[in-house]
């Protein structure tokens, strides 16, 4: 039997950079990339219940938090729109947009919600970095999908984990 896509349930603490999981947010479910671990797990939240923008959320270590992973198979999918070009900055503090520039693929993130402490930012989605999106030498993407797996973004009848176009949600 095949079952697609693979998932895992595991701690939060275990889960590796890029993973894709699912975390209780509240009684529901969040979902998640992680983007770093160290002292706690930093994770860019796409969705929970009562959020409609994706922000930067930080789980301490030691938080019993399980979650269920996709593991680090899934599949990004970008679309390149009219807005996608060099030097676009109507996007560049627009959560949920997606920013290609040299060598880095980063995305927008608000802070978490309630939290006035800390600031929105752009995460680097390959090292879960805060990085600087120069607007001049970026590409905003403002509509994309997330897969489960290769196999799932093939199918035609599929449809994916979690979607987004920030021009619905501005």
């Amino acid at each position: 039997m095949i079952i697609e896509p693979t998932l895992s349930y595991k701690m939060i603490a275990d889960a590796e950079p890029g993973e894709l999981v699912r975390i209780r947010w509240g009684s529901a479910a969040a979902l998640c990339i992680v983007l770093k671990q160290d002292k706690s797990t930093l994770c860019a939240v796409l969705r929970t219940p009562d959020t409609s923008r994706p922000f930067h959320y930080s789980i301490k270590q030691d938080d019993r938090t399980h979650c269920l992973s996709y593991g680090r198979g899934w599949v990004l999918d970008l679309t390149i729109s009219d807005e996608t070009f060099p030097g676009n900055n109507a996007f560049s503090e627009v959560s949920g947009a997606i920013h290609v520039t040299e060598g880095i693929t980063a995305i927008e993130l608000d802070r978490p919600p309630g939290n006035i402490q800390f600031t929105p930012g752009s995460f680097n989605l390959q090292t879960g970095d805060i990085v600087e999106v120069v607007t001049r030498k970026s590409s905003p993407v403002v509509h994309w999908r997330i897969w489960g797996s290769q196999s799932e973004r093939s199918s035609p009848k599929s449809v994916p984990v979690f979607e987004m176009d920030v021009r619905k949600s501005t």
